[in-house]
C-alpha cells in the first residue's frame, strides 16, 4: 500500500511518497512501482514545489527505490527518534528550497 503523506515541516506542508509491504513482498520491484506512481499522482494533482521520501539511515533498500524514482538526498533529520535521510525531487521544474 502506498500514498502521499502531509506533512508539516519547518513552518510549511511538504508532501511525502510512502509506501510499505509485508517482507514476502520485498525484492520483487513493487516497492518502485508503488513510489513512482504515487510521485506521478503528486506531480499531476499536488500545488507543491517538491515531493519527498523520508528514510531510515539504515533502510538502504529503500533509500535504492528513492533513487529510481528520481529523488537526491536533501538532508538528514530526526524524527520521533529516529534518523532519517530526506529525500527529494521537484515538482514542474521548480526549484524547492531545502
Amino acid at each position: 500500500m502506498g500514498g502521499i503523506l502531509p506533512r508539516p515541516y519547518q513552518d510549511r506542508l511538504e508532501y511525502e511518497v510512502a509506501y510499505s509491504l509485508k517482507p514476502k513482498y520485498w525484492g520483487n520491484g513493487y516497492g518502485t512501482e508503488i513510489a513512482k506512481t504515487i510521485k506521478q499522482w503528486g506531480m499531476e494533482n499536488l500545488e507543491t514545489d517538491r515531493l519527498l521520501s523520508l528514510i531510515h539511515v539504515e533502510n538502504k533498500a529503500s533509500a535504492h527505490v528513492a533513487r529510481k524514482n528520481g529523488m537526491q538526498v536533501l538532508f538528514e533529520l530526526e524524527m520521533i527518534g529516529m534518523p532519517l535521510v530526506v529525500y527529494g525531487v521537484p515538482v514542474n521544474g521548480k526549484e524547492a528550497e531545502v
